[in-house]
């Protein structure tokens, strides 16, 4: 299942109540559809971030509101939201091996063990990588762990998904987004640099 994510006359104002507060974000408006892929682009300290962490609840929003599917979730505590958000350096539960903590991200879905296992099994085969699902993070390499925990936050209902720099391709990343055009798709805001 896919969310629209509407985010209107955001902003975002560190020490507000100073005499020159700070604009990390100022009347930010963006309308996103359920399944689209859509990319914030810009430059170090633009505000990209600051527009995530509001959207997971890990930032307040200063004023304007934040909508998932029409309800207002800008006053929800980050668990409420229904939101995932994997970054570059995302680690993986080292006690848990690499199914576990693909099968952690859909908790909040409150799936059946067959249907979790099927989920988890599907993107195995299509990334390449079901060889590995029964080992621990430490003992497969750093690709395979960060494919692994960003595809785990992408099962969710809706991502954002601090991405690598823009520049640098990433196989197993192209490989997400072409599992994300197959199944029933979650909305994905992703954050990428310009150098």
């Amino acid at each position: 299942m896919s969310a629209s994510v509407s985010l209107r006359g955001v902003n975002k104002i560190y020490a507000a109540k100073a005499k020159n507060p700070i604009y990390a974000v100022r009347d930010f408006d963006i309308e996103i559809k359920p399944g689209e892929i859509v990319a914030l682009l810009g430059s170090s300290g633009c505000g990209k971030t600051s527009t995530l962490r509001m959207i997971a609840g890990f930032e307040e929003v200063t004023r304007g509101e934040i909508l998932i599917d029409g309800r207002p979730i800008h006053k929800l505590r980050p668990a409420e939201r229904n939101v995932a958000m994997a970054f570059e350096g995302y680690s993986l539960y080292p006690p848990l091996t690499l199914r576990e903590n693909i099968a952690f991200a859909l908790k909040s879905e409150r799936l059946d063990a067959a249907e979790s296992k099927r989920r988890v099994d599907d993107i195995a085969r299509m990334l390449e990588l079901g060889a590995h699902l029964d080992r621990y993070p430490s003992t497969v390499s750093a690709g395979i762990s960060t494919s692994l925990s960003q595809m785990g936050q992408c099962l969710r209902v809706v991502s954002t998904v601090n991405s690598y720099p823009l520049g640098r391709p990433r196989p197993r990343m192209a490989m997400m987004f072409r599992w994300i055009s197959l199944v029933p798709p979650p909305t994905v805001l992703v954050v990428a640099y310009r150098y």
